[in-house]
């Protein structure tokens, strides 16, 4: 499953700023298969992050999840020195995707869940609790 497509980096990011970045036999034509290759690496970083929390493939793609695998792509994209912006937006979706993993965020899945916890982990979840020790002092 991809999380983004050469359209999706066109509409992000403009389809000048790409051909600048993705035209290398000069051309004046965005070589597709250039993106494909950056695309294909951002999914193989994305799913990297995501495969201990989430069962993958993943049955829709997240809006969150379709930005950091075009800011990876785009910095994919550029070769040699990545301009600063670039860099701190691939930077900010490896944080995310950090973040992701250690179950500091989630994900909005349409009737999607995460992965089990792995053997030997515990994991709960529900609702905050009605009565406690507090809750019941006086009584």
């Amino acid at each position: 499953m991809s999380y983004a497509s050469q359209a999706d980096l066109e509409r992000r990011y403009g389809v000048a700023q790409l051909l600048q970045i993705a035209d290398r036999d000069d051309d004046q034509a965005i070589d597709a298969a250039v993106v494909a290759q950056a695309l294909d690496d951002a999914d193989a970083i994305v799913n990297a992050y995501l495969a201990g929390r989430y069962e993958l493939p993943l049955p829709t793609t997240p809006p969150l999840l379709l930005a950091l695998a075009c800011d990876i792509a785009f910095y994919k994209l550029h070769p040699g020195a990545q301009p600063e912006d670039v860099r701190r937006r691939y930077e900010d979706a490896l944080a995310t995707l950090k973040d992701l993993a250690a179950g500091k965020a989630e994900l909005d899945l349409a009737g999607g869940a995460p992965a089990a916890a792995p053997a030997g982990e515990a994991a709960f979840a529900g609702p905050e609790r009605v009565f406690s020790r507090a809750s019941l002092r006086g009584l």
